[in-house]
């Protein structure tokens, strides 16, 4: 099952098929002795879950090759066109395929896409083109990629002279295939997002409903088990599916290190100090708030205010960030206008009206450089300085690569512009459709959570039993605290392709929550 070109197509690069089937019997083995043991001093409720306990981890262990492959394969075929633009640009001026090859790594902006693209320039330069080429095919895990390799191939193979006429074709062939795959990752986006609505929100909602019901016919004596099997199901898959989310998502920005460490060191120290002081102030009855939160209110609203502390903090570098990425394209094609009109470069960033906002501190650098009359090369690589968290960096490295090859500007200019016009075209299409979406997951969460409200009154639990209505209201503040946490961090990544996204969605729902919890 595991062969060394399943681990080579995963990016597992440094591991051996006998190195990852020894740690496997590892985990296997510690997992099966940690299993026993727990069944052993009776830590579980029945003997034989130690059975599935015990096989969890090897599988997913096991899983991590395929896992990777699919990650890879998304990472690589994401900015598609502009990999291939740059191979085009670059043969046309008559660069060897493995120059090209490591200029595509170069400007690509993950370090797992960088470490691809070098290993298959070494392999074509070890091996030769031909069979390097064909080494590659075998051992690509994108199938896009896999396709180019093939052509590359026959018309090296045959037609060595046509190769950046076929690359010209590939690339108009590969927008076209780039604006069909990225409305089929939405589409996949999109049903992963419904799969998840149901089962971190419907699902859970029934078995509560279950619960309860439980909870009534044995006055409050129910066993804790489906609790704890309600929240494991709401929290347990979530993980999977945010790096479903990821994979899928069409990220078209990248936050700094230093700007995602201190928007979530301020929501955990917002959310350990609120919470202190709640529960400290309320066991000593010094508690300003007109009513008695308890733990699992007081630990909602510390959870929302560290969540709006936290967004706080990422909130302008996003806005901009976003800009960037939808706005750039648009400024790339008015100084295109402008270079097509007869007017230097310098003239045509001068000339260039650009009213994007989120652009606007760049615009303003960009008139200061012309105006300095520096070297239009100079002029792009600090843009791309400038935009280097943004996929427009990734448009401004291609145009520099371009011009140092010894394309013409006016040309590059001409091309590339027009590419990202159409992918950005495309990018405001399927944010439509994910944003759509996500309001419907959204309502969805809404309607579950008003209705553990309905579930409490209308059944009027606490006239039925008072022991019966203080087991079902924990169980359900428990649940309703756990479904927002991990549906708040999931959305906000489906929303940008970021967990710290989620911290925008983690504020205001958590204090929607809080609303809610108020009435039971």
């Amino acid at each position: 099952m595991i062969s060394n070109e399943l681990l080579v197509k995963a990016g597992m690069y440094d591991v051996r098929p006998e190195t990852f089937k020894k740690r496997l019997i590892i985990i296997a083995l510690i997992s099966a002795g940690l299993s026993g043991a727990a069944a052993y001093f009776n830590l579980l409720t029945k003997p034989y879950y130690a059975i599935p306990l015990a096989a969890i981890p090897p599988l997913i262990y096991l899983m991590t090759p395929y896992l990777g492959v699919l990650s890879l394969a998304g990472s690589v075929e994401e900015d598609l066109w502009a990999y291939l633009a740059s191979l085009w640009i670059l043969q046309r001026v008559g660069r060897a395929l493995s120059d090209c090859f490591k200029v595509a790594a170069s400007i690509a902006p993950k370090k797992e896409v960088r470490d691809y693209f070098r290993r298959v320039a070494s392999r074509i330069m070890a091996a030769g083109s031909l069979y390097g080429l064909e080494i590659n095919m075998r051992l690509s895990p994108s199938q896009a990629w896999s396709r180019v390799y093939a052509r590359l191939y026959d018309y090296l193979a045959t037609r060595g002279e046509a190769i950046s006429e076929m690359l010209k074709v590939e690339l108009e062939d590969s927008i076209n295939r780039t604006l069909i795959s990225l409305r089929q990752r939405t589409e996949r986006l999109m049903m992963t997002l419904i799969i998840y609505t149901l089962t971190a929100t419907i699902f859970p909602f029934v078995m509560i409903m279950i619960y309860s019901f439980q909870a009534l016919a044995q006055e409050g004596g129910v066993s804790s088990g489906l609790l704890v099997a309600t929240i494991a199901i709401t929290v347990a898959p979530s993980p999977l599916f945010v790096f479903l989310f990821k994979v899928f998502s069409t990220r078209l920005f990248y936050f700094k290190k230093e700007t995602v460490m201190h928007a979530w060191i301020r929501t955990i120290s917002v959310f350990i100090i609120l919470f202190a002081l709640i529960t400290y102030a309320e066991a000593r009855g010094l508690s300003p708030l007109p009513v008695v939160l308890g733990r699992t209110r007081a630990a909602m609203l510390a959870l929302g205010m560290g969540g709006i502390a936290g967004y706080l903090t990422i909130r302008k570098e996003e806005w901009v960030l976003r800009g960037q990425a939808f706005d750039f394209p648009m400024l790339l094609q008015d100084i295109f206008a402008e270079l097509r009109g007869g007017r230097p470069f310098s003239e045509a960033v001068l000339s260039a009206k650009a009213p994007y906002k989120p652009l606007r501190d760049l615009v303003a650098k960009m008139k200061g450089w012309a105006k300095l009359r520096l070297p239009y090369t100079v002029i792009l690589e600090n843009v791309a300085r400038e935009v280097r968290y943004s996929v427009s960096r990734l448009i401004s490295l291609l145009i520099i690569n371009a011009l140092n090859a010894g394309a013409d500007l006016e040309e590059t200019f001409a091309t590339i512009s027009d590419f990202t016009g159409r992918i950005r075209e495309l990018w405001i299409d399927t944010e439509g459709q994910k944003m759509a979406n996500y309001l419907t997951a959204l309502l969805a969460f809404f309607l579950v959570v008003g209705s553990y409200v309905m579930l409490f009154r209308i059944l009027n639990v606490e006239a039925i039993s008072k022991v019966a209505s203080e087991t079902v209201r924990s169980a359900i503040l428990f649940q309703a605290f756990a479904q927002t946490t991990v549906i708040a961090l999931s959305l906000g990544t489906v929303r940008t392709g970021h967990v710290t996204s989620g911290l925008r969605e983690l504020g205001f729902m958590s204090l929607v929550t809080l609303a809610v919890m108020m009435f039971i």
